[in-house]
């Protein structure tokens, strides 16, 4: 056998789970007793499918509010050896995100608090740097500017998971990434999205990468085409 010919190692199949359409709204409500900036982080998990240390390393200096758009270029990642890094992203592109007006707004919201802080503070604030060396204000970090820790936001929602499990499924918060594309994927057809939608949005190079995640979606689209010719051989 040639060597093309030979059969890629397969990476482990990930664990996924996703709140169906129903749960979401569910889920929404609980989510309304917490703070601003809990809800936002949620929201963008869920409503714009970016990673955990996409979400940490989100600063303002990406944000466009007339566009309701973010940029993704940064992650905010953190190992013994360097500690807390503001890197490139997984796949090391950048992406833009439109967001819901209301999540814009709450980012605005925090936006403006952080642009305050920094200014109150003056020399006590805590800079922070990306990668090429650029001074940036984090959206996400305490009073005096330092950042969340990626593993911060799961110890939180992993709280929101089980003060509520007896009225909600318990998922993890990369699990919302999966609950953003598996709704647009079943809901977004009405209005002409597609898998390349979803691809787009959580930043996959590869189309097969987004379609070997969600062939569940693609499953239950082929059950239902199936059953279109039903109405017409009766």
């Amino acid at each position: 056998m040639k060597e093309q010919d030979k059969p890629k190692s397969s990476k482990k199949q990930e664990n996924k789970d996703f709140y169906r359409s129903h749960e979401i709204p569910v889920m929404l409500s609980f989510l309304k007793e917490y703070s601003l900036t809990h809800q936002a982080i949620v929201l963008l998990a869920l409503t714009g499918a970016l990673r955990r240390g996409e979400i940490a390393g989100l600063a303002t200096d990406v944000l466009n509010f007339k566009d309701n758009s973010t940029l993704v270029k940064r992650s905010l990642q953190q190992s013994k050896k360097e500690g807390l890094k503001l890197k490139s992203t997984k796949t090391e592109d950048t992406r833009t995100v439109i967001l819901p007006s209301k999540v814009m707004e709450m980012l605005h919201t925090i936006y403006l608090q952080k642009l305050n802080l920094k200014m109150e503070l003056g020399p006590l604030w805590h800079n922070v740097t990306d990668i090429n060396g650029k001074e940036v204000i984090l959206l996400f970090s305490n009073e005096v500017g330092k950042p969340y820790r990626p593993d911060s936001i799961t110890q939180f929602w992993n709280r929101f998971a089980i003060k509520h499990e007896d009225d909600l499924r318990r998922i993890r918060f990369h699990d919302l990434r999966h609950s953003s594309a598996t709704y647009i994927l079943n809901e977004g057809t009405k209005k002409g999205m597609n898998m390349r939608t979803v691809q787009k949005r959580l930043g996959h190079r590869n189309i097969k990468t987004t379609l070997n995640l969600y062939s569940h979606v693609t499953e239950q689209e082929d059950l239902a085409a199936g059953e279109l010719f039903d109405d017409i051989l009766l």
